[in-house]
């Protein structure tokens, strides 16, 4: 069976914000190309929330989940 993809990321590339959004109850943490965890929050099913992501170098980040993990470019 296929993973279900439950978290949406946009604007990506991201330059000032960056928003997550879930179809599913789940913790959240964005991580940076070096494997430390930056911002760690838990999303409710079907919400959204913004992550500031103005202060945090350019390059690659990713976004993880239980279920997913997906990869966030700040430019």
């Amino acid at each position: 069976s296929r993973a279900v993809e439950s978290i949406k990321l946009y604007p990506n590339p991201a330059v000032d914000v960056v928003t997550v959004s879930s179809s599913i109850d789940e913790s959240v943490f964005l991580i940076d190309s070096s494997g430390k965890v930056l911002y760690q929050t838990t999303i409710e099913a079907n919400n959204q929330f913004d992550i500031q992501v103005s202060d945090l170098p350019r390059g690659v980040y990713f976004v993880k989940t239980s279920q997913n993990s997906k990869k966030l470019v700040l430019r």
